[in-house]
């Protein structure tokens, strides 16, 4: 009986992470258009407090039922110059980046490297940051 009790407590809260992982995450309810890019230059990225480091800030619009959303960015963090330089040639100004909204709140959006194969090979996922609210 102690074991069926167990197994239905696992079973919902599986259920339940099904549910509430991709809504934290950006499962489904992330809508992916072509974006923007608005600039693309090297930064000092902040990792923790007074501790930096070397990356690619990329700032970029989209577009969603005719309302411009512009003013986002994607920091990325790398450690090798070349790379820097090579993501920094691959996403020139006016470039197209594939950017994910949130179809709830369409001002809320990511760059997902994945999503950006030029991304994905030069920085892969060592780090990266987007705004936080009221950033």
């Amino acid at each position: 009986m102690q074991m069926l009790i167990w197994a239905a407590l696992i079973a919902a809260c599986v259920a339940g992470a099904v549910v509430i992982v991709p809504k934290i995450f950006g499962g489904e309810t992330w809508v992916q258009v072509d974006g923007i890019v608005e600039g693309c230059v090297a930064a000092s990225l902040p990792v923790k407090r007074k501790i930096f480091m070397s990356g690619v800030r990329i700032t970029y619009s989209y577009c969603v039922n005719s309302t411009l959303y512009d003013e986002n960015f994607i920091e990325v963090g790398i450690d090798d110059e070349k790379k820097i330089d090579a993501l920094i040639a691959a996403f020139p100004k006016e470039a197209v980046i594939k950017v994910r909204y949130d179809a709830d709140n369409p001002e809320r959006s990511k760059v997902d490297p994945a999503d950006n194969p030029k991304m994905a090979e030069l920085a892969g996922m060592a780090y990266s940051r987007w705004p936080l609210p009221g950033e």
